[in-house]
């Protein structure tokens, strides 16, 4: 598969540190699986929809009017994990549309505003709609089929990092899309070991330096 903007440059991608939404900002929240087989290889898809057991769930979170987007990868659906994540990314006293899933229903007990589509019969209900998460998540998974084919279920953080980034630029041209990219790699160091996942530790006296610890020497 092709190789994402962050692991090329070494940039941090995912550094936005500031929440989406506030008071008067609508917040779409919607969820996507991906994992699972396909021609007898391990890849990485996204479904619509609830997903099976063992997939990888993928929250996404974009603020309609600025179009920010922010995506991360969440260990599960429960009332604690959906508020955790959203907690984390969107400024309180956001409007959050979603759709009707029950774990969804805890942001009613927190200083969110609440509102809900129901899937099953419309995507569309007045002002609630999650239409840019679906816009989001297609363009996705047409990145996947048409460039890397497949990711790897170890680096989808990475891959999600770039789509985000390339959302959230869109408007800018592609200089300034690089430049920013470039920067948020400043003073950051890529170690080939690190994103192919060997067994390195950094050096006892030099954190810039890694070495691969005796155990692991001994089996190459």
């Amino acid at each position: 598969s092709s190789t994402p903007i962050p692991r090329l440059t070494g940039s941090n991608l995912h550094a936005e540190t500031h929440k989406i939404g506030g008071p008067g900002h609508i917040v779409e929240v919607d969820e996507a699986y991906q994992g699972g087989k396909k021609r007898g290889r391990a890849g990485f898809k996204f479904k619509r929809g609830r997903g099976a057991e063992g997939k990888k769930i993928v929250l996404a979170m974009i603020d309609r009017t600025t179009r920010q987007a922010r995506t991360v990868i969440v260990p599960g659906i429960s009332q604690l994990q959906l508020k955790a994540a959203i907690s984390e990314h969107v400024h309180p006293q956001s409007t959050i549309v979603t759709d009707t899933l029950s774990s969804y229903g805890v942001l009613k007990k927190t200083d969110y505003v609440h509102m809900t589509v129901d899937h099953s019969s419309k995507f569309t209900d007045g002002i609630a709609s999650t239409n840019l998460d679906e816009s989001f998540f297609s363009l996705i998974k047409n990145a996947i089929r048409g460039t890397y084919k497949s990711i790897s279920a170890q680096h989808a953080q990475r891959y999600l990092d770039e789509f985000t980034f390339r959302w959230n630029t869109s408007k800018r041209s592609d200089g300034e899309r690089f430049a920013t990219a470039v920067a948020s790699g400043e003073a950051r160091r890529l170690f080939y070991q690190r994103p192919v996942g060997a067994a390195f530790a950094k050096h006892p006296q030099n954190d810039n330096v890694l070495v691969r610890p005796a155990s692991e020497r001994k089996k190459a």
